[in-house]
């Protein structure tokens, strides 16, 4: 009986690989299912997995390893109850900002800011589950 189980558990598992790549060669293949968007006319499957992104996003940010692919302006990387995208300030005009510039938040953000510990044994940075301390999402 184990060994059944064991067997549907691959399986079952190969499924969602193998059907993962194929909506990733269809609607993400050059980015990453967080980015990705509904598109045209989307299966089935697809419309559901963008409209479980949304709850799901909610509870994500941006871990800090090496920080060369966490967007100051563009990610969720500061730890909060709801993970938030950084407003920009309105003095900065270009894309170039330089640290100096992170120091001009409210007192709240800079606290939570200076709150991150940079993990750079974890090599890139990676999306973690805000609401549990390994941030790994589990049901």
């Amino acid at each position: 009986m184990a060994a059944i189980s064991s067997m549907f558990q691959k399986l079952t598992l190969y499924l969602i690989n193998e059907k993962f790549k194929v909506l990733k060669a269809r609607y993400f293949p050059s980015g990453n299912l967080m980015s990705a968007s509904c598109g045209n006319k989307p299966s089935a499957t697809w419309h559901s997995l963008m409209v479980g992104k949304i709850f799901f996003s909610r509870g994500l940010r941006r871990s800090i390893g090496n920080g060369r692919t966490k967007g100051v302006w563009t990610d969720q990387w500061v730890p909060s109850d709801a993970p938030i995208i950084l407003t920009r300030p309105n003095h900065i005009e270009t894309g170039e900002e330089m640290v100096c510039d992170l120091l001009k938040f409210d007192k709240s953000t800079c606290l939570r800011i200076k709150s991150i510990p940079p993990n750079t044994d974890q090599g890139e940075d990676r999306w973690v589950w805000e609401h549990d301390s390994s941030g790994v999402y589990s049901v």
